[in-house]
């Protein structure tokens, strides 16, 4: 009974996940700083839907985009991978990581309320220094309209 209860202890005083990005990544993502003066291009026709854990990006456009840094509230950054077009593009919040090499706050099983809102998400193109903004929604993908009835 006793280390049953020391195990629920220690997950009830965890509030934030570890990173899942290999250390050298975390290294890296936390030496770079945010654009702030890079301009904006155009805001991107790509949706980011959060759920607990992990964000879904939804690419509404006719391209995909590649070798960019996708930053979160200002603080967090991954690298963007290949945004394919369509909705198969997902990526965990722990891979997300800001200057102090912590990953996105996200809350554990008994401590929901850690999770850090994600309010702002863009991506930034180092090669031209720009910054694009993208749409943030909160989790429920069923909601999401397809590119082609936004126009019906």
């Amino acid at each position: 009974m006793l280390p049953a209860l020391i195990v629920l202890g220690s997950l009830g005083c965890s509030t934030l996940r570890d990173t899942t990005a290999p250390p050298q990544t975390v290294k890296r993502l936390a030496a770079l700083d945010y654009p702030a003066d890079a301009p904006h291009g155009p805001d991107f026709d790509v949706l980011l839907v959060r759920s607990n854990d992990g964000v879904r990006l939804v690419n509404r456009t006719a391209q995909t985009y590649s070798g960019m840094q996708l930053w979160l509230n200002r603080q967090w950054v991954a690298d963007s991978g290949t945004i394919r077009i369509g909705t198969d593009n997902e990526r965990r919040l722990t891979d997300f990581i800001n200057r102090l090499e912590e990953p996105y706050p996200v809350g554990t099983f008994l401590n929901p309320d850690q999770t850090q809102p994600l309010v702002l998400a863009e991506l930034y193109n180092p090669a031209g220094n720009v910054r694009h903004r993208l749409l943030v929604r909160p989790g429920n993908e069923e909601t999401i309209i397809p590119f082609e009835d936004l126009n019906r």
